[in-house]
């Protein structure tokens, strides 16, 4: 951590196992392929193999790159793009930063590019918060970061805000409170089997009789 960072305390909410189970558990939307936890990879890999090993190491198969500054303003920021339901915890609060860093930190082409995208990003935030304000990016108050972040939506090429309010959105309905937050009732043992219903069944009767099955 260089002396730039001395001052920001980002308070990790995840273990790195259950960060990387996170990020396990996104990866049929995410694209990378065939997750693979368990050697590091060399730089430059293009992966681990195609037989995931599903018990995830504590230690991480590779170095998180993200440093203690870039997480606590990825924390703030993701607050700010998906403001939380009544009741619901915040995006930081159920350790969002974290997963975005083994997300951007992952050795997969699509992964690498949203690393340099992402700290690029965040590095013009950086500088537009000293120039506007005179305050570096994690001391800005949320008026002020909502500024710069509302700037970045407008953007000529908003690349940056798009992608980062992809991992925002996509990671927190990952989540166990995201998906209790949209209702999704999937992977649920049945207790009793009710049968199709009566209008379904019709549909699929009339189809059958038209193939002549």
């Amino acid at each position: 951590m260089s002396e730039h960072d001395q001052d920001v305390h980002y308070q990790p909410r995840l273990s790195r196992r259950e960060a990387l189970k996170w990020l396990a558990a996104t990866a049929a939307w995410s694209g990378i392929p065939q997750l693979g936890l368990a050697a590091p990879a060399a730089a430059g890999s293009a992966g681990y193999g195609t037989d995931p090993v599903l018990i995830l190491p504590s230690h991480g198969p590779w170095r998180r790159l993200l440093n203690a500054r870039q997480l606590a303003a990825m924390a703030r920021l993701s607050d700010l793009i998906l403001p939380p339901g009544a009741g619901q915890p915040l995006p930081s609060e159920v350790g969002l930063a974290e997963f975005i860093n083994e997300w951007v930190s992952a050795p997969y082409p699509k992964q690498r590019a949203d690393y340099t995208l992402i700290t690029e990003g965040l590095a013009n935030l950086e500088s537009q918060a000293q120039r506007r304000f005179r305050k570096t990016l994690t001391a800005l108050d949320a008026g002020q970061l909502g500024q710069l972040l509302d700037a970045a939506a407008a953007d000529a090429k908003p690349e940056f805000f798009l992608r980062l309010r992809y991992l925002v959105v996509g990671g927190y309905y990952t989540t166990d409170v995201g998906v209790k937050e949209i209702g999704y009732v999937g992977n649920v043992v049945l207790t009793s089997y009710p049968g199709v219903p009566p209008h379904v069944a019709e549909v699929l009767e009339a189809e059958l009789q038209r193939l002549g099955l």
